[in-house]
């Protein structure tokens, strides 16, 4: 017996990183607990009036691009963070989406110099609005 599968037409790259949107944060709170190593944020941004509003299906992505250089001095590069948010979004809402973002401390191995995540840093430092 053969099954057909219907997979359901989900738009992509409707933001370029060339011309990109700001949405504001409504939550940005700590996910973890205090004695815990890592430290895990959970952000939910507010997609509304914007292209993305509405737009996402689980297991898809939101691309960040933070402010500050690259390691290298460059301009920073686009970040890609998993939705974490049920299919109808946040509370019910289609237009919150969430992610969850570990704060990220590097250690270059031969120099031992350390590097903060640029932006898992950038996101974890954000307040609503």
């Amino acid at each position: 017996m053969d099954i057909e599968v219907k997979l359901p037409k989900v738009p992509l790259n409707i933001c370029k990183p060339k011309a990109p949107i700001e949405v504001p944060i409504v939550e940005n709170r700590i996910a973890t607990k205090e004695n815990t190593p890592n430290f895990i944020r959970h952000i939910t941004f507010d997609l509304t009036g914007t292209p993305l509003a509405g737009k996402f299906v689980p297991g898809q992505s939101i691309g960040v691009l933070p402010e500050g250089v690259e390691r290298d001095g460059g301009p920073p590069k686009l970040r890609l963070y998993s939705i974490s948010s049920p299919s109808k979004g946040e509370n019910g809402n289609p237009n919150l989406v969430s992610t969850t973002v570990k704060r990220v401390i590097d250690e270059d191995w031969e120099t031992l110099e350390v590097f903060t995540g640029l932006c898992s840093n950038y996101l974890s430092r954000q307040k609503p609005g």
